[in-house]
């Protein structure tokens, strides 16, 4: 499975090509982040996708449902986020601000 970060617009302008493309069809384009994403991370045994963002908030997105575009869950930072990680348990979820130390 491959994520892809996008700007808005550049989603709108390129949705119907993306959705067309033969080897990696979009399966689900997801709407929560109000800036660019900046990481992201697939759980290592659930379906779910952290995303961390320029507008400093860390999203959580369950992708098994289609009809799921918006986070289940997000977190308030105080800073952009520069990466996120989670634990190969799946247990914990490591995030990196710009220039806070990094917390779990």
């Amino acid at each position: 499975m491959l994520a892809k970060s996008a700007m808005p617009i550049e989603v709108m302008m390129n949705e119907a090509a993306q959705q067309n493309m033969e080897n990696h069809p979009v399966i689900r384009t997801l709407y929560d982040h109000v800036d660019e994403v900046t990481c992201l991370a697939f759980h290592p045994t659930e379906q779910i996708l952290a995303s961390g963002s320029r507008d400093y908030t860390l999203k959580l997105f369950d992708y098994s449902k289609p009809s799921a575009k918006r986070a289940f869950k997000h977190i308030q930072e105080a800073e952009m986020l520069r990466s996120v990680s989670f634990h190969p348990s799946g247990d914990f979820l490591l995030v990196d601000a710009a220039s806070n130390p990094a917390s779990v």
